[in-house]
């Protein structure tokens, strides 16, 4: 009886400080939430009001970039696609892993909202409340076109 006291109640005690460790590996459960401070509009968002397509910036590539100043993310996009679209901003965090969706908010018929060449858009949104020294965020980014079933992923990246 003495045997078994001297190799369960140590075992016992093992398993239950196992269990209560804290995991070191993985994303963070529960990271601050960023705030989504605002996105301004560049290239070709606009050009209806202007009534002149802007041709002049077909040639970019695709781009996603992202830069850190003190507490604030800022996540440049740059997105080739038909001229006169109307597009917004969605934007969604969950955990480490923050979604930003380029939204065409064109309706059937579709003929009303484009114009007939490619052009550049730019967006860059900035967050505030980003720990630049915290665990590593995800960062999606979807172009979600009326004209397709589902959304279309145009990049990711980890941010550290």
């Amino acid at each position: 009886m003495k045997a078994v006291r001297i190799f369960v109640i140590p075992a016992l005690f093992i398993a239950l400080w196992s269990g209560c460790r804290k995991s070191t590996s993985g994303p963070a459960l529960n990271p601050a939430p960023l705030i989504h401070v605002g996105t301004t509009y560049g290239g070709c968002n606009g050009q209806r009001d202007v009534g002149v397509p802007k041709r002049e910036s077909i040639f970019r590539n695709d781009t996603v970039s992202y830069s850190v100043r003190r507490d604030t993310l800022r996540v440049f996009i740059g997105l080739n696609y038909i001229c006169c679209a109307p597009f917004t901003l969605q934007q969604r965090q969950e955990k480490n892993i923050l979604t930003v969706t380029l939204a065409d908010t064109c309706n059937e018929p579709y003929s009303s909202c484009y114009c007939r060449c490619m052009c550049y858009y730019e967006f860059e949104a900035a967050f505030s409340n980003f720990n630049p020294g915290g665990d590593p965020l995800l960062l999606r980014v979807f172009l979600r076109d009326p004209r397709q079933q589902s959304d279309s992923l145009l990049h990711h990246m980890q941010i550290q």
